[in-house]
């Protein structure tokens, strides 16, 4: 490991406030490059990589689901049926920090879940400024909802990937004593 867990943290959450903007900005195929990118090193840091995996895998199919199910119903528009590239590698690059930059806040659900209730809609609507998504009008109401649903996505994420840890620390406690 080149860095020590608190300087990873530290770098977790720089690395995602650097790869968004990448990925907002540059569209698809640079967002899929940063994120290749960003992944590698990630899993190059991280000592749970069967864990993280699982998680990354399960948080950017919610993601997948949790942004469609938003055009779906008309809270965001992108002249596509499906969001773009762009947008599902985000999920992935926020995924990695919930276990390191976020870990924070896996004993604070609650707190968890005010932050992504108001900062998340905050990213949905500079993500909208920058790039060819739209936000239903009113934006204020679009947001509340969005922030609504993220304040029950991050907990629920934080959980997520406790309950992947806890069920692959036991699987590998029995093995070791069987």
């Amino acid at each position: 490991m080149l860095l020590s867990n608190r300087q990873y943290v530290v770098a977790n959450a720089l690395a995602f406030q650097v790869s968004w903007p990448l990925c907002v900005l540059g569209g698809s195929t640079v967002a899929l490059v940063t994120t290749i990118v960003s992944l590698l090193f990630h899993f190059a840091m991280v000592q749970e990589r069967r864990t993280e995996l699982i998680f990354l895998l399960c948080a950017g199919a919610i993601g997948f689901v949790f942004d469609l199910a938003l055009l779906q119903i008309g809270l965001l528009e992108s002249g596509s049926a499906i969001q773009p590239l762009w947008m599902c590698c985000l999920w992935f690059l926020f995924a990695t920090t919930v276990g390191y930059a976020m870990h924070w806040f896996e004993q604070r659900l609650l707190i968890s879940g005010i932050f992504a209730g108001v900062f998340a809609p905050l990213s949905y609507i500079a993500g909208a400024g920058l790039t060819d998504i739209d936000l239903m009008e009113p934006t204020w109401l679009t947001a509340g909802l969005i922030g609504c649903a993220w304040a029950v996505v991050l907990p629920g994420l934080l959980l997520l990937r406790g309950r992947i840890s806890a069920h692959l620390d036991a699987r590998k406690r029995r093995e070791i004593f069987s």
